[in-house]
This record gives C-alpha cells, sequence and structure tokens, in this order.
C-alpha cells in the first residue's frame, strides 16, 4: 500500500520510537551501554552529522529497560547552567514561582517522580565553549563536581562535536573525569550505511531494481560516501528526495519504486545537502534567492556555528515576508520552529547546513549597505592587517575564538603557519584588540638582527609591571635563525624562559604570542619552555572564508560585486590556486584601484576590473612585470637576482 506521506526522516535525530528503523551502530551502543555501568561521568564525540544524539536517545536508550532510563536532555540556550537547573525543575514539576534549589536536591526530587535512574545528557556541549564565559564555565564545572560527589543515581553524558574536544581539557584540568570513560563515533563505513539503508527499504516496502534491497541499499551507501565513510546528512536527504521523487512518479496507489532512473537523477550523494538546500532556496523565493539566503545568515554566529532566530528581534527583514519563508523553510524540514514564553523560536534542523549557508554570505544577498562606515578602498592588499584595521578583518573568526578560548589559561602562544598565512594579521586585529579590550597592554617587537635589544627593553618594561595585565607580542620569531647570533638567540630564548617559570607575583597576569613559520618551529621547539603545548598552527583558508574576505569589506564600504556570480568566480580562483591571503587581499585592492580609475562611481566592482588586473593569480606576476618594464638596466638586473 502506497504511503501518502514521506516516511525518510531529514535532518533528524532518531528517538526511543525509531528503533526499527535505525541501525548500523550495534558496536557503539554496546560499548556505551558498558561503560554507563563503569563510570558516573561519560563522553560522546565525534564530527558534526555523524549520529551522536541517535546513538543515545534512540540506540542506548532502547538498551535499557523502560524501568532503568530517564534522560534529561539539556542544551545551552543562553546560559547552560540556568538551563539545566529550568529543565531539571520542569521535570520535577516544581512551581515557577519556587524559590532556586541546588542542583542535586532537583534532581532527587526528578528521581521521586519517576523512581528511574537519571540520566543528564549535555547536548551540543560545543555552545558552552563557544559562546560562554569563563565564569559559566567554572560555575558548570562546579555543578558537576556537586552531582558526582552526591549519592543520587544520576550519571552524566557530555555530547560534544570533535572538534571542540580539546576544550574539555579545561574540565579535566579542574579535576572531572572527562576523558576516562568516553566514546568517539565514526562516520559509518559503507557496509554499516548498507545495513541501516536496507532496513528502511525493507520496513517501507520501497521498491528496488532487480527487487534487491541489499543492492540498491550498498549503491546508495556508496554514493554517499567519501573515503569509505559514509555522511548521514547526505544520507538522509538522498533517501528523503528520492522518495519525493518518486511519489511524483508514481501511479495512484501504487508502492514506491526506487528505479535506476530515479538514483540517477539524484545524482552524487555527496554533495547532495548543498543540492537540496539550493533547490529549496529557490524554490521558496520563486527566483529570487538573495532575500532568503540573506534570511538564513541569521541562523550562523559569527563563530560559524548555529544560532536561534528569534522573530521578535528580526529588524533587517519584513516580519510578514520573513514567516511566510520560514514556514516553506519549515516543511521542506531544514528549520524548525519553537517558542520562548510568547516569542517565536527558530532553529535549523542540523550544525551540516552551517558551512552550506555560509558559503553563501555575500553583500548581494543584503544588497548594498547604504549607510557604509568604511570611506575609500577597503582592501588592505598585500601588508598585514594591522590593530587599527580589525573592523575591516574577516574571515578569520573560526580560529580566532578557538586561539582566544585556548589562550584564557595559557601564559605562552606559539602560532605557526606558513608564509602568506596571515599570523600576523590574525594576532595584530584579531588577538591584541580583545586582550586591549580586556586591559592587556602589549609590548610587541620583532627579534632583527640583536634581539636582546628588545629583551633590554622588555626586562625595563616587566620591572615597573606590578601585576597589571600585559602582552609581550613577538612577531616573526624565526629572526633568531635567520637574521641574529647563536649566542644572542639562545640569550634571548633563556629570557623567555625565564620570565615563563618566574614566580614574581608582578608577572603573573603577562602573556606571551610568538608568531614563526612552519618551516622555523622544529629549531625552537625543545629550547623553548612549553612550546609543544602552546601551539597553534593556522589552518588553510576555507571556502566560507574566502568568501567572507571577499564580501564583508566591500558591504562597509557601500559596494557590490556585478555581476553576482562574480563572488563565485573569485572564491573559485583562489580555491583551485591555492592562494594565499596577501594575494587575494591585494588582487581584492587592485580591483578597487581599476574601479576608481574607470570613474563610474556607482559602487559597483565589476567583471571587468577583475579581468583587468588579471584574477588573484596573475594580478602580482603583472604587476612585478610592469616594474621590470619601467625599471633601468640596473635595477633589472638587481630584480633578476
Amino acid at each position: 500500500m502506497k504511503l501518502m506521506e514521506n516516511p525518510f526522516k531529514l535532518l533528524e535525530s532518531y528517538t526511543k520510537e525509531d528503533k526499527d528503523i535505525w541501525g548500523g551502530r550495534s558496536a557503539e551502543i554496546e560499548h556505551l551501554y558498558n561503560l554507563s555501568f563503569a563510570a558516573n561521568l561519560i563522553l560522546v564525540y565525534g564530527t558534526s552529522g555523524v549520529g551522536k544524539t541517535s546513538l543515545i536517545q534512540c540506540g542506548l536508550a532502547n538498551k535499557f529497560r523502560r524501568t532503568d532510563w530517564h534522560a534529561v536532555w539539556i542544551t545551552r540556550k543562553d546560559d547552560l547552567n540556568q538551563s539545566l537547573t529550568e529543565t531539571l525543575s520542569r521535570e520535577a514539576g516544581d512551581s515557577p514561582s519556587a524559590p532556586p534549589s541546588p542542583v542535586p536536591e532537583i534532581i532527587r526530587r526528578v528521581y521521586l517522580k519517576h523512581f528511574k535512574p537519571i540520566f543528564l545528557v549535555f547536548d551540543q556541549l560545543e555552545e558552552l565553549f563557544i559562546f560562554g564565559s569563563n565564569g559559566e564555565i567554572q560555575a558548570f564545572i562546579n555543578i558537576i563536581k556537586e552531582i558526582l560527589s552526591s549519592d543520587i543515581q544520576c550519571k552524566i553524558i557530555l555530547v560534544v562535536r570533535e572538534e571542540y574536544h580539546g576544550h574539555l581539557k579545561t574540565l579535566q584540568d579542574a579535576g572531572l573525569p572527562v576523558f576516562k570513560a568516553s566514546v568517539k563515533i565514526e562516520p559509518m563505513n559503507i557496509p554499516e550505511a548498507s545495513e541501516a539503508v536496507a532496513k528502511l527499504l525493507d520496513k517501507y516496502n520501497i521498491q528496488t531494481p532487480d527487487a534487491d534491497h541489499r543492492a540498491c541499499a550498498a549503491r546508495i551507501a556508496t554514493d554517499c560516501s567519501i573515503e569509505g565513510r559514509v555522511d548521514l546528512a547526505n544520507l538522509q536527504v538522498y533517501l528523503f528526495w528520492a522518495w519525493e521523487k518518486a511519489a511524483e512518479k508514481a501511479p495512484p496507489d501504487a508502492d514506491i519504486a526506487f528505479t535506476y532512473n530515479i538514483l540517477r537523477e539524484i545524482g552524487d550523494g555527496r554533495n547532495v545537502l548543498a543540492r537540496y538546500l539550493n533547490a529549496v532556496v529557490e524554490r521558496v523565493s520563486k527566483g529570487k534567492t538573495g532575500g532568503v539566503w540573506f534570511l538564513l545568515q541569521h541562523f550562523v554566529s559569527r563563530s560559524q556555528t548555529k544560532q536561534p532566530l528569534r522573530l521578535a528581534e528580526l529588524q533587517d527583514i519584513d516580519l510578514q515576508t520573513a514567516r511566510m519563508w520560514l514556514n516553506e523553510l519549515s516543511k521542506s524540514k531544514l528549520v524548525k520552529c519553537g517558542r520562548e514564553t510568547d516569542n517565536e523560536v527558530y532553529t535549523l534542523t542540523h550544525d551540516s547546513l552551517v558551512p552550506l549557508i555560509s558559503q553563501k554570505k555575500t553583500a548581494a544577498s543584503r544588497g548594498r549597505n547604504i549607510h557604509p562606515s568604511v570611506q575609500g578602498n577597503p582592501f588592505k592588499g598585500l601588508p598585514s592587517y594591522e590593530e587599527k584595521d580589525a573592523t575591516i578583518f574577516f574571515g578569520r573568526s573560526v580560529i580566532l575564538r578557538e586561539l582566544l578560548t585556548f589562550f584564557e589559561d595559557k601564559r605562552l602562544l606559539v602560532i605557526v603557519g606558513p608564509s602568506g598565512s596571515g599570523k600576523s594579521s590574525i594576532i595584530k586585529a584579531g588577538i591584541i584588540p580583545t586582550l586591549k579590550t580586556e586591559g592587556y597592554a602589549v609590548f610587541n617587537g620583532e627579534p632583527g638582527t640583536h634581539p636582546m635589544i628588545f629583551g633590554r627593553d622588555l626586562q625595563r618594561r616587566l620591572t615597573n609591571l606590578s601585576g597589571a595585565k600585559a602582552l609581550i607580542y613577538i612577531d616573526q620569531f624565526e629572526e633568531l635563525s635567520t637574521q641574529a647570533s647563536t649566542q644572542e638567540s639562545e640569550e634571548f630564548i633563556q629570557l623567555l624562559n625565564d620570565i615563563q617559570n618566574s614566580s614574581d607575583p608582578g608577572l603573573q597576569q603577562l602573556k606571551i604570542i610568538l608568531s614563526v613559520r612552519a618551516d622555523y618551529e622544529y629549531e625552537f621547539e625543545r629550547t623553548l619552555t612549553g612550546w609543544r603545548e602552546a601551539k597553534k598552527t593556522i589552518p588553510d583558508l576555507m571556502e566560507s572564508a574566502v568568501r567572507e574576505i571577499i564580501t564583508e569589506p566591500a558591504y562597509l564600504a557601500g559596494l557590490e560585486y556585478k555581476p553576482t556570480y562574480l563572488v563565485d568566480n573569485i572564491v573559485r580562483d583562489v580555491m583551485q590556486s591555492n592562494g594565499t591571503l596577501p594575494l587575494l587581499s591585494y588582487a581584492l585592492e587592485q580591483m578597487y584601484i581599476e574601479y576608481e580609475k574607470s570613474g563610474a562611481n556607482d559602487g559597483f566592482l565589476t567583471e571587468d576590473h577583475y579581468n583587468a588586473i588579471g584574477g588573484v593569480v596573475d594580478g602580482l606576476r603583472l604587476r612585478a612585470s610592469k616594474l621590470y618594464s619601467n625599471s633601468d638596466p640596473e635595477t633589472q638586473h638587481t630584480i633578476k637576482m
């Protein structure tokens, strides 16, 4: 009998009721089940979309008898500790006007109400480190300690994205054994995913080529795999979309059939989520996609994580239009609606949507900024960004947040990366402005030929520090190897070691940042105290970051790209050429200069301007050629050398 509604989940976790249609995770479930008897604090981590939530609320929940499992799920919202208290109070049936109680006492009331062991599941714990203050983190640590030291029947499960696994060291250092009992969830391999898909095809009586569910399931799993691993978000979208297309073609009362034509129409499963998102936006916007993409930007934080959209706070889109779009996006399972008191609150259904939305973050999608805050050329060019450039420094928000969080409880931070990776810019235009707002004075310099000139100046300054917050920033640390003598280099490194090891109360709020080229780090990792523990490597530019570097300064200056696909072309050129940040910045600077030379004064950076400078790849080469051609013979000889 034909199903009238699509039975496949789309960007949703599986629940306890889905045990008959969820599979492929038996080993991980068994491991997690055994850990729940061996430890009171359990860590579950893995990449976004790997199925962490489903593993717990479907897999683990169904391992227990109904009388042995009562899960309480907590997400951060605005404050994790407040959310924990409010959620537990509701579970206990407390009156909203009741005076606050200690968390262990509320848990005890929850237990007495249900008479089942309590499992506190802190989902998306990474939000504590992304959005939370040091005070919120410390309060959370104290609450967990109170729970673990009490005699109530309560287990705690922390669920976190793998890229934030290192942040848990803060909890470990505070005495919480977060790494003692942990489960890493890897993406499903093809056989595991095939098993899960075959189970669904059987359950929903989907007709398949040659009536072979297992062969069809294996094909779908393989289509959605990258290097033998299957992305579950893409897999869910593939099945959901295949059913939608099959339902359109099926005769009345006929069973749904995943034919070869349907599977070919779906195409490459590795990017099917992106294609589904694009198709929905195209349909919802009736071809004028800019406004819907702009609406979706509101769901993405500056740290490139999902955040809620409160409709009452939306000021830059007509509310009636926004509500209509959100309703259609909700029908397509891309957003979901909830309520906070009297306010409508919308959230993305899955973290995997965030990078796809970020890639569409263009000035064109918002229209022109009619109140520009930047006058003249908004692009920096070849020089690194300075502190004064903080307002036009974009594309590094994720790594900047990671560096600041990493540096919170450390004295030393070593930033490593190849030449042109943007080390100095991140420090000068990102870290230093942030630390200055926290009251840090900054002493900066470079080693140069005689590093102890800077070293002796530091000694004089530190003598008068008297416990104040201060930051030593040493740029181009590799100059100790390339320019300074061995003796002076060793003397300077010893000075830094002495500063780090000092017990002088006047230096207790002193921090040190070093930037060094990656090809020289091996020369210092054994001589400078704490180098390895303090090292952070600057990652390559992601596509979303490149897009932000292109669009955001232009938006601040009241500029637009024309045609709108020009942004995509520039992004493509950068990603294909492995272009560095300085080359991109230089190309954009030269584009603006071409715009000024054209005399158009219409606010459009055009394809003609981009082609005139030779694009990202050839822009610098053309400049060097012009310099050579216009130079005298002696200068030309010097350039050749």
